[in-house]
């Protein structure tokens, strides 16, 4: 009697394991990017923007204030959007060109010398000044419009998602020379690599060593981060697929470099200046005369195995149980 029961149970979990891996497998991977809402976006902060004689290629949004001076924005992107620039408070733009695209702001707005390929619609007051302009579309003043971005709910998604790569056990190896040469060797199409933040702010040289098209997430440690001087190699067709996660960052500098690759700071403060980055960058807040050019970032991660799969295979489970219960009392 005991030898059945011990066949029987076997069976009912061979079953339970079989049909799990059968519904795991014909779930399809996701292709939302890792980014979700910023990445469509060069620029995606939750609080404030001040940047000035340079341009962002790519679209902006921030949740607080954009000021902008000598400053163009959007002239890189592939087709035409409803806003290249979004600001969740005021925005003060003085010589400025917005492209392919119109503007949305949630408070008040000053606009002086400026060319904007869209319409301009603004919750508070819209002041133009005495520099005059030319807007393609229309321009209106306490339009009562809803937001376009939910920066919060945004931010709370990306801060989550920040900690969860942060999580990821690495799958590439991290090489540090003694003078700081710094590469990353890994292989397939989801690499992530951990990466000391003292290190990588006094780096020599950054290098990848990963499949072309393949995905790089590199977890980047320390509070206080910098990212400036020095060359980074390897990145030849996979700069839409490179993200540094600066997980634990509150502050951020970035000086004299070409970044390639998308960043995510969800919490840190950036400075920028006399460089440029290849994709997206999401951050706190962020100011300076860097310049950025729109690559957006295209990584997806695989999906991890949902709740719903393990409530599908209990109950299976239980079911096949009782049923088993059942057959053995008849």
């Amino acid at each position: 009697m005991i030898k059945k029961d011990k066949t029987l149970v076997f069976k009912v979990i061979f079953r339970f394991v079989v049909c799990a891996n059968l519904l795991l497998m014909a779930m399809p991977v996701s292709s939302a990017s890792i980014l979700g809402p910023a990445a469509p976006y060069n620029l995606f902060t939750l609080n404030s923007i001040n940047v000035q004689t340079s341009e962002s290629l790519g679209r902006v949004a921030a949740g607080g204030n954009i000021t902008m001076s000598n400053y163009g924005v959007g002239s890189g992107t592939s087709s035409p959007a409803t806003n290249s620039l979004i600001a969740g408070g005021d925005v003060n733009l003085a010589h400025l060109a917005i492209y392919n695209g119109g503007a949305f702001v949630g408070g008040n707005a000053y606009l002086d010398h400026y060319n904007v390929g869209g319409d301009v619609v603004v919750n508070g007051t819209l002041t133009l000044g005495p520099g005059g302009g030319t807007i393609s579309g229309s321009a209106s003043g306490n339009a009562g419009a809803t937001a376009p971005i939910n920066f919060v709910s945004a931010f709370t998604d990306l801060t989550a998602t920040s900690t969860s790569l942060a999580g990821m056990t690495p799958t590439g190896v991290t090489h540090v020379e003694p003078w700081l040469a710094i590469s990353l060797v890994g292989s397939g199409a989801f690499n992530v690599f951990n990466v000391n933040g003292s290190d990588l702010s006094q780096a020599s040289s950054l290098a990848f060593n990963i499949d072309p098209g393949s995905v790089a997430v590199v977890n980047i440690s320390g509070q206080n981060n910098g990212l400036s001087n020095f060359a980074i190699s390897g990145t030849e067709g996979n700069r839409e697929n490179i993200l540094y996660n600066y997980y634990e960052s509150l502050a951020l500098g970035i000086s004299g470099i070409g970044v390639k690759g998308s960043i995510l700071a969800p919490n840190a403060d950036v400075i920028f200046n006399n460089g440029h980055i290849d994709g997206t960058i999401v951050a706190n807040s962020l100011s300076g005369t860097g310049e950025f050019h729109s690559f957006p970032f295209q990584g997806v991660t695989p999906v991890p195995l949902p709740a719903a799969v393990w409530l599908f295979g209990s109950g299976l489970l239980g079911v096949s149980l009782m049923g088993a219960r059942r057959r053995r009392r008849n």
